[in-house]
């Protein structure tokens, strides 16, 4: 809010904008009983901040992760008011690496004013390696004509899914 208080009818103000901010500046004429004129200008006063800080982010706004195998390291992110200067940059969100899918970080900063600045990052975590298949026993074996097989079976892991179920199948070459 702002107050005057009139001094005489010759007093003007004048609202300034500048880029994305609005000012007021102060302009008094007086003159005097012999016709001589005065005049003051105040210095401009910052009246409305009508946008929120620059927010940045540190590395990326989109990554890729391995399953199991990468590691989330959060980069965060900086803001910067044009009237505050530098502002508290809030983060949101988490990562499980060891769960495939997709997960958002959120950044904000806000100014004095209030206005808001939000960012997100996009954090795909994936499985792309192959399970590790290991056989019980050896791969090869020479068996006597007319002897039973017994399959000793095989153990499958995969480093995001954990263990595995194994699926037999075959027949006598």
């Amino acid at each position: 809010n702002i107050t005057f208080t009139t001094i005489s009818e010759e007093a003007t103000y004048t609202i300034e904008t500048c880029y994305y901010h609005k000012f007021l500046r102060l302009t008094l004429e007086t003159t005097d009983s012999e016709g001589g004129k005065s005049l003051f200008t105040s210095n401009s006063y910052l009246i409305e901040d009508g946008y929120g800080p620059v927010l940045v982010l540190n590395g990326d706004s989109e990554m890729t992760l391995e399953g199991a195998v990468d590691t989330y390291v959060e980069f965060g992110a900086y803001a910067v008011d044009a009237v505050d200067g530098p502002v508290e940059v809030k983060v949101e969100g988490s990562v499980n690496v060891n769960k495939v899918g997709k997960y958002i970080i959120n950044y904000s900063a806000s100014d004095k004013s209030g206005n808001v600045t939000s960012l997100s990052r996009e954090v795909n975590v994936v499985d792309t390696i192959a399970p590790v298949l290991e056989l019980n026993g050896a791969a090869v074996i020479t068996m006597e004509a007319g002897s039973k097989y017994e399959e000793l079976g095989a153990n499958a892991t995969d480093l995001v899914d954990g263990k595995l179920d194994v699926v037999i199948e075959g027949d006598r070459k």
